[in-house]
């Protein structure tokens, strides 16, 4: 799944900022309720608000609306699926699984303890003599 157009967000925040329900405005941009929440709360989030800044074009949105804040270790894994595409952090997980053989927490915690080993912290059972 592709992220949404631009516009398709600009008309999302255009529609709340008139009073409409998410349900109202996913209804009327052909959209999952789910999808137009998620969008919501990822402009509320980067402090977007109808009407946008005047000059704002669909680059400046989408970099305010998806620049990642931090690493990605930092980040929900919900946070990373979304970005990716993804709606569901379940299947995201599933599709990670399927393709890395485990999961993305199982990753993450391989990361973090690579990460102390390269800072000389021990790792554990095999890391102490």
């Amino acid at each position: 799944m592709r992220r949404l157009p631009m516009r398709k967000i600009s008309e999302a925040l255009r529609l709340k900022a008139a009073g409409l329900s998410t349900r109202k405005i996913a209804s009327s941009l052909g959209l999952g309720q789910s999808t137009v929440s998620d969008y919501l709360k990822r402009a509320d989030r980067a402090g977007l608000t109808w009407p946008l800044p005047e000059g704002t074009c669909d680059a400046d949105l989408e970099q305010r609306l998806f620049q990642p804040v931090g690493g990605a270790a930092r980040r929900s894994i919900s946070e990373v699926a979304f970005d990716l595409g993804f709606c569901a952090s379940a299947h995201f997980c599933r599709a990670f699984k399927a393709r890395w053989g485990m999961t993305p927490d199982e990753f993450r915690r391989g990361q973090n303890r690579t990460e102390a080993a390269s800072a000389g912290e021990p790792r554990g059972p095999q890391g102490s003599s």
